[in-house]
């Protein structure tokens, strides 16, 4: 790992201790964040600008909107979707395992234990609900962090904004000057 952080930032890698220097995950993340650094939108990228031309859109509402609209899609899922039982088929039908089904994502590590009765149904709510809120600030703090990094990115409030900008973007970037 330490190899791979010295092609990729000599002066990074030369910068840390020999406690760091060993460590697997310290390596890792300054790994990431000098791609981060290299693959940031919009920034010069080791002499030479990206290729492509690209929009950044990201929709902005205030937390308790945010809060609602998770809450209300996760009750659809469970509820009008059928989540609970398409996790139940996949256990029974397809065999697949309870650790596996941890291991998908959100929904489907509460539901598998919601299935083992290891929480009731007002747990399981809760549980995703506020696992689903903390993954979507972890989200918006990426993109705060990617634009801090040099990227453009356009926050809007509704679909109407949005469509707006694709619009606008899409006629530069087809117009014959362009």
């Amino acid at each position: 790992m330490f190899d791979v952080l010295k092609k990729i930032n000599p002066i990074k890698a030369e910068e840390l201790n020999n406690s760091d220097k060993k460590n697997k995950r310290r390596l890792i993340r300054c790994i990431e964040m000098c791609g981060k650094q290299i693959l940031a939108p919009g920034k010069d990228t080791g002499g030479h600008k990206s290729n492509y031309q690209f929009l950044l859109i990201g929709l902005i509402h205030s937390k308790e909107i945010l809060h609602e609209k998770i809450y209300k899609r996760l009750i659809e899922r469970l509820e009008k979707q059928d989540m609970i039982g398409e996790v139940e088929r996949l256990h029974t039908q397809q065999k697949v395992s309870w650790k596996k089904l941890q291991n998908f994502g959100l929904e489907y590590k509460y539901i598998s234990l919601y299935l083992q009765k290891k929480v009731n149904y007002q747990e399981l709510v809760e549980k995703i609900d506020i696992a689903s809120r903390q993954f979507a600030k972890r989200q918006i703090t990426w993109f705060k962090r990617w634009e801090r990094n040099g990227a453009k990115i356009y926050w809007v409030k509704n679909k109407k904004q949005a469509e707006k900008l694709i619009k606008n973007f899409l006629k530069v970037r087809h117009s014959p000057s362009a």
